[in-house]
């Protein structure tokens, strides 16, 4: 294995929210600008659902981990949390990185790459059961803090292993240009409608628009139906509805005279960067993240006239999103203005001034920061509770070889919610009300026989429920729970009381044993004890 920066050894992307476009994959810049270091052969895409999607990208396969789960046993989970209203896929989400938590040991981080304010509560119990989060700007900051959830703040990865010198309009027209998805907040219409006002009658100038979004979809038809409204009252409007490849959609970026982007939500701005580096100046909403960079060269502000509230395409939901900032369109009639007339001195500076863009974005010193952090971040949470899958770490584990009793101390033992005194383990009352989980140790199965496991729990409370706990003894090879037992209501409060669950084994199984609590329960896993019992060799008998 070759040599690289990094102190865990593999990474496994989550690629429900992959993007197989030259814009829009950030799981693709992450993985050639940050963890182009890691081997391809340690590097692992979680199966995703949408067969579209493809068996994975660039130089990562598609579950390799479960292919070669050896290859696997100090991993970083990497997600992608990006702003979806499907609750059925964020709680997905949430199980497969759960799941990827408790069997690979993986330390799990959440790149947010969010756009609105703050995140609403789906997404906050989501983003709860990361190890820690990745955030790009301030945006979700006080949310983040309030909330007591363990972020840090890094810059997004670009790609600007580009030219600085764009091409000559053909036509010999002033082209102003947009790329974006047709969501209401990224102001596509409000833009074009400022175009068709500003501009009118003027045919040396155009506007360029281009979107990836699906024009047919309900979430982005009304959108295109403004667009395409617009268009046919205003001839210099042009819409380049589809998906371009790298190249195709910079030579049509490195076409236009002015980048405009007045997006009221935005995480990141890859669009408007890039810009920037081909030597475009651009007419920037000078709000959320966009304030970080719009003090560089090149860049003219409009200004944020305060906030409302974020308002999705989608009609049928009706929760709080968020909020979305918000611009005076008159003040945008008059940068664009600006903008055509003295676009010659502004591109004169921009050149002029191009090593400040460059060295603001300068790959290296991003990559630098991001390996320190989560190198720091991945031994702070490996110290704590993980194990090196899939050995048992011997110092807290009492062994009998002589009677096949295997005693799993507590300390192996994660948990969410519950907290160490010695070696017990205490589950206090969750606020959760569907319950939480204490799992532990991973004993790897090497011959076939029996299990029987042996817990030992003390109960403090059970407060308005008929079972306060559920025991299981689950295969994480297999993701399948072999046997279970209910802790029932009738269980004696405030001494210690024994279950024993009993199933057979056999040789490759990763076992993994659980304590789920419920929201009324106060209870203490204060022992257990495995007992292996491997099966006896038949014994060959016969006459001569």
């Amino acid at each position: 294995m070759s040599q690289h920066p990094f102190v865990f050894n593999s990474l496994i992307y989550n690629g429900l929210d992959l993007i197989q476009d030259g814009i829009g994959n950030h799981l693709s810049l992450l993985d050639r600008l940050v963890f182009n270091d890691l081997p391809a052969s340690h590097k692992s895409l979680l199966e995703i659902s949408n067969p579209t999607r493809g068996v994975g990208y660039g130089q990562v396969e598609k579950d390799l981990h479960l292919q070669h789960p050896d290859r696997f046993k100090n991993a970083l989970l990497l997600d992608i949390a990006r702003e979806t209203w499907n609750a059925d896929l964020i709680r997905q989400q949430a199980a497969r990185t759960i799941w990827h938590k408790r069997v690979f040991n993986a330390v799990t981080a959440v790149y947010l790459m969010w756009e609105s304010d703050r995140l609403w509560e789906d997404y906050a119990d989501l983003v709860s059961v990361y190890d820690f989060c990745i955030v790009t700007s301030s945006i979700v900051d006080d949310f983040l803090r309030h909330r007591h959830i363990e972020y840090i703040k890094l810059k997004h990865p670009y790609d600007f292993a580009i030219t600085t010198n764009s091409t000559p309009v053909a036509n010999g027209k002033f082209r102003f240009g947009v790329s974006a998805g047709l969501w209401s907040r990224k102001n596509v219409v409000k833009l074009a409608k400022t175009f068709a006002d500003t501009f009118a009658g003027r045919g040396d100038i155009e506007l360029s628009i281009h979107t990836r979004s699906d024009v047919t979809h309900i979430d982005y038809q009304s959108e295109y139906a403004v667009l395409k409204a617009l268009q046919a009252k205003c001839p210099g409007i042009s819409i380049i509805a589809e998906s371009l490849s790298r190249e195709d959609y910079l030579s049509w970026l490195a076409s236009l005279d002015m980048y405009c982007f007045v997006s009221s939500g935005e995480g990141y701005s890859v669009t408007p960067r890039e810009a920037l580096h081909l030597g475009i100046p651009i007419i920037l909403f000078n709000a959320h993240v966009h304030k970080e960079f719009s003090h560089l060269p090149g860049v003219l502000p409009v200004s944020c006239r305060g906030v409302k509230r974020a308002v999705p395409n989608i009609s049928r939901l009706t929760f709080d999103i968020g909020n979305d900032w918000t611009f005076d369109a008159g003040e945008l009639a008059n940068v664009m203005r600006y903008g055509h007339e003295f676009h010659a001195s502004l591109r004169d500076e921009l050149e002029s001034r191009i090593s400040e863009v460059t060295e603001y974005h300068d790959p290296s010193r991003i990559k630098d920061d991001w390996i320190k952090a989560l190198n720091e971040k991945y031994r702070h949470h490996i110290g704590i509770v993980r194990l090196h899958y899939p050995q048992i770490d011997e110092s807290l584990v009492d062994m009998n070889p002589d009677s096949n009793i295997t005693t799993l101390n507590t300390p192996n033992f994660l948990s969410s919610t519950g907290y160490f005194v010695g070696n017990r383990v205490h589950c206090l009352r969750a606020i959760n009300l569907e319950g939480h989980c204490l799992y532990g140790p991973y004993l790897p199965i090497e011959s076939e026989g029996s299990l029987q496991a042996v817990f030992t729990i003390d109960i403090f409370s059970c407060e308005f429920s008929a079972v306060i706990a559920n025991l299981e003894i689950y295969d994480g090879t297999s993701d399948e729970i072999l046997e279970s037992l209910p802790v029932m209501e009738k269980t004696v409060q405030g001494i210690s009381n024994t279950f024993t669950l009993s199933t057979r084994v056999v040789p490759g199984q990763i076992i993994e044993f659980r304590v789920y609590w419920f929201a009324t329960s106060d209870i203490c896993l204060s022992n257990l004890k495995a007992i292996l019992r491997p099966d006896q060799k038949a014994t060959e008998t016969g006459g001569a």
